[in-house]
């Protein structure tokens, strides 16, 4: 009898001290939610925060401007890790940041891991692929792409030389032109805007059967947009020019 009534108050006591456990939680989560209510609270006194229709304007650390946030928990969590409004940020990041060599050097081996995995390379081009036909992420990608210092800036081998000449003949071409929509993006070999004519030089590697098919494609959607009266493509191979728009 007396082990049987040892046990029970053995289980009266494990049970008292989960429920004394469990009220110490709720009653711990309690005053952490109220504390993250009262910093909200406090910020808004402050001016820091302001409470209107659309959320609440929150101003950034670095800038003093305010951006609007839609919940509460996203200003606390913005006053509690400093975040800052997207254009300081934008700007951190075309500035950079210098890095420590051990934090180079772990990002550069996570990256190596990455490529090394045939699997992971296929998702993560599958990925890409995806993305850019959904017409929203593309237009920004292209409008991005437009604003680069870095496209645009390579030429075939005997492509400026090629222009050169036809520009001592009284043309004006000017080599890599930048044409681009909401959905497609080019940069033609040479373009003279004042007499608008298309100069595109193909080189050896345009007489691959999948590279004819994507130039066309290509040809077809820059007659779209220019309205060129002459599309001379020079063949390099054959050393022939002709002009396209007398054969559609």
């Amino acid at each position: 009898m007396f082990h049987f009534f040892g046990n029970i108050y053995k289980v009266t006591i494990t049970y008292q001290v989960r429920v004394n456990s469990e009220r110490n939680i709720l009653i711990f989560s309690d005053l952490c939610m109220d504390n993250r209510k009262n910093i909200v609270k406090s910020e808004i006194l402050n001016d820091n925060v302001i409470k209107n229709d659309s959320g609440y304007s929150v101003k950034c650390f670095i800038c003093n401007n305010y951006r609007i946030l839609k919940t509460r928990e996203n200003v606390r969590r913005a006053l509690k890790y400093n975040r800052n409004c997207n254009s300081c940020t934008r700007s951190i990041i075309q500035t950079g940041k210098n890095l420590g060599e051990r934090c180079k050097l772990s990002m550069s081996l996570s990256q190596k891991r990455r490529y090394a995995n045939v699997e992971e390379r296929k998702k993560t081009s599958y990925s890409v692929k995806k993305a850019m036909h959904v017409p929203e992420i593309r237009k920004k990608h292209i409008q991005a792409l437009t604003k680069s210092r870095w496209l645009g800036m390579s030429v075939d081998l005997g492509q400026i030389d090629f222009i050169n000449k036809w520009n001592r003949l009284g043309f004006h071409f000017e080599p890599n032109y930048q044409i681009h929509t909401e959905n497609f993006l080019c940069y033609l070999d040479g373009y003279d805007k004042e007499k608008n004519v298309v100069l595109e030089y193909d080189s050896l590697y345009h007489s691959k059967n999948n590279q004819k098919q994507k130039d066309l494609v290509r040809q077809q959607k820059i007659v779209e947009i220019l309205k060129p009266k002459r599309f001379w493509r020079y063949n390099l191979k054959s050393k022939s020019i002709k002009n396209v728009l007398h054969f559609q």
